[in-house]
């Protein structure tokens, strides 16, 4: 038994998925138990003997578990992804994700640990290895303990390895396919490379095993219905070198020092005589268990796949995927998504038979409410057949209060948003999941993916706490638990066989008080054939119909009685009561939306003066921009004037300024008449005080201080733009009267 209560502090998961993988199991099996103390391991229905290897060993280590999944198509992603999440849930401190020919660069469980308390990051990526063997096996029989070649340099292909801090604080994180990336979000480019520890990787072990799982894959890459970009280009690669008959050690060496690289190279390699280095794995993987591996040759293993039935799932293309946890087996399903963008990885859980929000009787009070309901505007309107119908679903969600509606046929949402509009307004907290492939088919037509983009716009931006599911019908039954579902809206495919088919495939889902609406009740032509199996159905449960919009059947399917049988049975027992609901809700309908298109042509209206008055705004940014900018250039301009400007007052000092001749400069300025006494007395307070004499004390100092000699000469501006002036040291009012004036230089 493994000691796995050593921690050092940390408590790390593995995961991984395999696949006939008999002939290198074992010391895989070995590492996963020794370096981990949490080991999810996924066998998609192995048949050379590794599924029951890996149960024998599990069988003496309790802390590795084993996962089947009987989906050929291998999601691994979706798999990482919803194990990941168990695994921090449980209180891993990082979680690798590992194929069964990768080895972690360690000699034993203290140096992983020493190293990832050193690592400085919460995400590490660990390049390949690829080791070449120096002797190659058969499809069952490989000896791991080996020597290899390895060319001394790691591999462009990474695997990732992922910290519990990073996933808490990314809760929406999603492992990429092939576990080389993790996101922040599915909608997010993944984290930057944190190179760490290497991979120790092994590939190729024969030519028998390369050729056979080489094959598989690049079938599961056909058939599969999301591939990645470049995603198997690989083993396309592979496949056409070795189907050229390139299977010998040589032509195996250049797969493995190439191995998930799409670069051509040659066709052989000789370690051996390059001087490759030779290294060996760590010898923990070799110590001996008491577990008995099975293997089988590779006729039987033909023969067992031969007999394997596997669950294929029509996805719709470009369809999110997920995967749900059902005892020991994972199921692949299609992923449920929250209304803003993030997967729902749970599923649709029973509710109660009972409601508790319903009215244990049919009141006056719970009519009027109801009606009241009917008068809400619209928020999101699409317009369609629904339009006119949406008080009906209204005042359905009035009386049923329902805590949990899906809707079967979405295409524009015209009658799933108006659902999440009015369980807002009634506050009742209601699931609302809509259902659709967003293709279209010969009934709703064709459409592009405009549509989809649209809906996802508008649940993202106005109900982000509900939900989507992109798939067919069939797709979403599986994320739904029975009973778990109390108004339920088909509008699918409208043939008879198809409704038919959606009412008996999704009636065991319905709750205790569960009802069922469906439209188009009332169209005879172009193959629909709604009408004909609600002909069948009123006559075995409590219905209503609406004729207006196409038709509208109600149908309660529920077993427990209260208001809504109540309801039911009054409209049975009364026929007046059911003309005048009929009239009254195909009056509301046509008010409603003629009331919608008045507040649409009014809003279009006030659109376009909010245009103008956008526009207007635009400009005033401009300008305010503009200002700005002006500003900041007018500062710069001050910075640089006042620096020029201190570089001339401090050039001077008493002895230069006794240089110029101040009786002649007096005598210049005096007779040039453009020196104002009463100004330079007025501006300048300390000259008047002083008693000098003003044409005096500018001669002298006034004109090193940058005073002005009248209001209309700037001193200071006088000798920015004219350099020459500043430079030979001249007083700018005698330079201006002598030459400035009669040169036209700028004041």
């Amino acid at each position: 038994m493994i000691d796995v209560s050593k921690n050092n502090g940390l408590k790390l998961c593995a995961i991984s998925m395999v696949r006939n993988e008999a002939d290198i199991i074992v010391p895989f099996l070995n590492q996963m138990a020794t370096l981990f103390d949490r080991v999810f391991i996924v066998d998609i229905q192995s048949t050379d003997g590794t599924q029951e290897t890996i149960s024998a060993f599990a069988e003496m280590w309790p802390h590795v578990e084993l996962y089947t999944c009987k989906t050929q198509e291998r999601y691994q992603s979706a798999m990482m992804n919803i194990l990941s999440r168990k695994a921090v849930g449980d209180g891993a401190d990082w979680v690798f994700f590992l194929d069964a020919d990768e080895f972690v660069n360690v000699e034993g469980k203290s140096a992983l640990h020493d190293y990832l308390h050193a690592f400085p990051h919460d995400v590490m990526h660990l390049p390949w290895a690829n080791l070449i063997p120096t002797a190659y096996g058969s499809f069952d029989a490989f000896d791991a303990n080996q020597d290899y070649f390895w060319s001394g340099r790691v591999s462009s292909i990474l695997k990732v390895a992922v910290s519990a801090i990073y996933m808490n604080a990314h809760p929406d994180f999603h492992i990429q396919e092939g576990n080389h990336d993790v996101c922040p979000r599915r909608d997010c480019p993944p984290v930057n490379e944190q190179i760490g520890l290497n991979l120790l990787h092994v590939p190729v072990r024969s030519a028998e095993r390369l050729k056979y799982k080489a094959s598989n894959a690049r079938r599961l890459m056909e058939s599969k219905h999301n591939n990645g970009e470049n995603e198997g280009n690989h083993v396309t690669k592979i496949l056409s070198f070795i189907m050229d008959g390139r299977v010998r050690p040589e032509n195996l060496n250049i797969v493995v020092a190439n191995y998930g690289v799409n670069d051509e190279g040659a066709n052989g390699l000789a370690p051996k005589e390059l001087g490759w280095p030779i290294r060996s794995m760590p010898a923990y993987l070799f110590e001996p268990r008491s577990g008995i591996p099975v293997t089988r040759g590779l006729a039987e293993t033909f023969m067992r796949d031969a007999a394997l039935v596997w669950d294929k799932p029509d996805f719709v293309k470009g369809c999110a995927v997920g995967a749900q946890i059902d005892g020991t087996e994972i199921r692949i399903v299609c992923q449920p998504m929250k209304g803003d963008g993030t997967p729902y990885d749970g599923r649709f859980k029973t509710i109660p038979a009972a409601n508790p929000e319903i009215p244990e009787k049919l009141s006056m009070n719970l009519l009027i409410d109801c009606m009241s309901t009917t008068f809400l505007r619209i928020d999101v309107m699409r317009f369609s057949a629904w339009s006119r119908l949406i008080p009906v679903l209204f005042a359905l969600f009035s009386i049923l209060r329902p805590r949990r509606y899906v809707e079967l046929g979405v295409h524009n949402g015209m009658s799933f948003f108006a659902a999440c509009q009015v369980a807002e307004h009634l506050n009742i907290h209601t699931q609302c999941v809509a259902v659709d492939s967003w293709v279209g088919d010969e009934h709703a037509s064709f459409h592009t993916s405009d549509v989809f983009d649209t809906f996802r716009a508008t649940i993202a931006k106005r109900y982000p706490q509900q939900y989507y599911v992109q798939g067919f019908f069939s797709d979403a039954l599986k994320s739904f638990d029975s009973k778990s579902v109390d108004l339920l809206h088909i509008d699918g495919y409208h043939t008879y066989e198809a409704v038919k088919d959606d009412f008996e495939t999704w009636l065991p889902k319905m709750s205790g008080s569960g009802v069922i609406i469906f439209h188009d009740i009332n169209v005879h032509e172009r193959g629909f054939g709604v009408w004909r199996f609600w002909s069948e159905l009123k006559e075995k449960y409590p219905a209503f119909s609406f004729f207006h919009s196409h038709g509208l059947g109600i149908l309660y399917v529920g077993s427990s009685s209260g208001v809504v049988a109540d309801l039911f049975a009054q409209f049975d027992q009364n026929p007046d009561f059911t003309k005048i609901a009929q009239q009254y809700f195909e009056l509301m309908g046509e008010m409603s939306v003629e009331h919608r298109t008045v507040v649409e042509e009014a809003k279009s209206n006030s659109e376009l003066l909010e245009t103008k008055d956008e526009k207007l705004a635009e400009l005033r940014d401009i300008v305010e921009k503009r200002d700005t900018q002006l500003d900041v250039a007018r500062n710069e301009i001050a910075s640089i004037r006042n620096a020029l400007l201190n570089v001339w007052k401090k050039s001077f000092d008493r002895r230069n300024i006794n240089r110029f001749r101040t009786r002649k400069n007096q005598k210049i300025v005096l007779e040039s008449g453009l020196f104002d006494r009463d100004y330079y007395l007025n501006a300048y307070d300390d000259v008047r005080l002083s008693g000098m004499d003003p044409i005096a004390h500018f001669v002298r100092f006034g004109f090193v201080e940058l005073r002005n000699p009248n209001s209309t000469f700037d001193t200071a501006s006088y000798l920015l733009k004219n350099r020459d002036v500043m430079d030979a040291k001249i007083n700018p009012f005698i330079h201006y009267i002598l030459y400035g004036k009669r040169e036209n230089r700028a004041l």
